[in-house]
């Protein structure tokens, strides 16, 4: 089948970048099918809508607290977004320390317009899992109504460790938790509805599972993919006959339409200490503080989306990172 490789462009400029330094970024970035990109600040409540090149065209400020994923939905009524707002956002205090995560998060999942305009709000849902869990959603996947049912999966990545399908409307259609296959679900942080092989097919990012789980479109498990050869994956992005997955752990992964998993960009050094010490970020005595960037190197990929040839990054740090690479099959 060959194999895929990523060259480093650059970096991407970040909307807010300068008056965010302090911000953990914990953002998703998706591409609009004429090119734009949408694309979270380190702050995680506004969203900019960029060329290609960088140059902001507008920014909107959401009821959100962390736009942790964003998903384009194109159709013949026009593009919209879905922002996945896990409801919790760190960030660094003067002394050097970093806000902990909330306890009780306040999650919710919106679709959009790209002016901004809220359509629709999806709060907790009610389940009996939200008795004693919060709802933290993470990422959210479209099944596109000019291509199939126009239905809606959230993965609640964060809190009850749930994938929910609802349809276009908000009301909630079918929960799958993974018992059925594999087993449940741990931090269920991003999906995909996958194409390329004629029968579609949801796959979930079990991330700390180490593994993708496979259903058919009726949360049926088929099988599967990754074990022993992933770490950390947590999102997705369409390539041609491949499929792209971000590894936190400092790699892009890469599977064939055979589910093989094929390394695409590794960043890892190797050291023992290498996801401790404050890692993503690092630690200057009790301080916490962003890390020396090298170019070409990765440190926390979160989210990833492609358009063309070129793959958009954006990382899990304090301050916030988006980079671009040149995709290339050989």
């Amino acid at each position: 089948m060959g194999g895929l490789t990523a060259v480093w462009e650059g970096e991407f400029p970040r909307p807010g970048a300068e008056e965010d330094a302090r911000e953990w970024a914990h953002h998703g970035i998706a591409v609009l099918p004429d090119g734009r990109v949408a694309v979270a600040d380190a702050r995680g409540s506004r969203l900019a809508i960029c060329q290609p090149d960088g140059r902001i065209e507008h920014v909107m400020t959401l009821p959100i607290i962390q736009a942790h994923g964003i998903t384009v939905e194109a159709g013949d009524d026009g593009t919209f977004l879905w922002v996945a707002d896990n409801g919790d956002h760190r960030w660094l205090l003067p002394d050097g320390s970093v806000t902990p995560r909330s306890d009780a998060p306040q999650g919710r999942v919106l679709k959009v317009g790209l002016d901004g305009e809220v359509l629709l709000s999806i709060g907790v849902p009610r389940l009996p899992q939200y008795r004693d869990a919060p709802f933290s959603p993470t990422h959210v996947v479209v099944d596109e109504a000019n291509a199939g049912s126009g239905d809606v999966w959230i993965c609640d990545g964060y809190g009850a460790s749930l994938v929910i399908r609802v349809t276009p409307e908000g009301e909630i259609a079918q929960v799958i938790d993974g018992v059925s296959g594999m087993g449940h679900f741990n931090q269920p942080h991003g999906a995909t509805i996958d194409r390329r092989r004629g029968a579609p097919e949801l796959l979930v990012a079990d991330r700390a599972n180490s593994r993708i789980q496979v259903f058919d479109l009726d949360g049926r498990f088929q099988r599967g993919v990754g074990v022993g050869d992933l770490r950390s994956p947590g999102h997705f992005a369409p390539y041609g006959r491949w499929l792209l997955v971000a590894e936190l752990h400092r790699r892009i992964m890469a599977l064939g339409e055979d589910d093989a998993v094929h390394t695409v960009l590794d960043c890892r050094t190797g050291a023992a200490d290498e996801f401790e010490g404050g890692w993503p970020n690092v630690l200057a005595g009790e301080e916490t503080t962003s890390p020396a960037f090298q170019a070409g190197m990765l440190n926390s990929p979160h989210s990833i989306a492609v358009a063309g040839d070129r793959l958009y990054v954006a990382e899990w740090v304090i301050g916030g990172r988006l980079c671009t690479f040149t995709l290339q099959a050989s």
